[in-house]
């Protein structure tokens, strides 16, 4: 299936397949302890419960809906929702790194990491 993306720039719409984007997508290798550490719970608090509680709360991971604005990642199909997580420290900054996980049917479908704020993402 070919995706298209559309992207506004100084007010000039640009169509583009967003197929090539996330075909590149690799495998992480070598993450931090601290993301290796911190995925499971970002899978555990799937599907948001409110109000969140820990570790899906704001202090830790802030678990919210991911919107996929930049069209990176494979369009979520009907049914389907991606959310994000925050990889910090309780009470720390978030910093650029994020967990952004695609859920549907009652489970984790697809679990990805960005480390430059959503520029570029590997699959976990």
């Amino acid at each position: 299936m070919n995706h298209i993306a559309r992207s506004v720039i100084l007010g000039i719409t640009i169509f583009f397949s967003a197929q090539a984007a996330f075909a590149e997508i690799g495998e992480c290798n070598n993450l931090p302890a601290a993301v290796t550490a911190a995925e499971p719970q970002m899978a555990g608090c799937l599907p948001p419960q409110s109000p969140l509680q820990p570790p899906c709360d704001r202090a830790q991971l802030d678990v919210k809906q991911f919107f996929n604005i930049e069209a990176i990642l494979p369009a979520a199909e009907p049914g389907q929702i991606y959310y994000e997580g925050k990889i910090r420290a309780r009470g720390a900054p978030a910093g650029t790194r994020r967990f952004v996980f695609l859920y549907g049917e009652g489970q984790v479908l697809e679990q990805y990491y960005t480390d430059d704020h959503y520029q570029t993402f590997c699959i976990l």
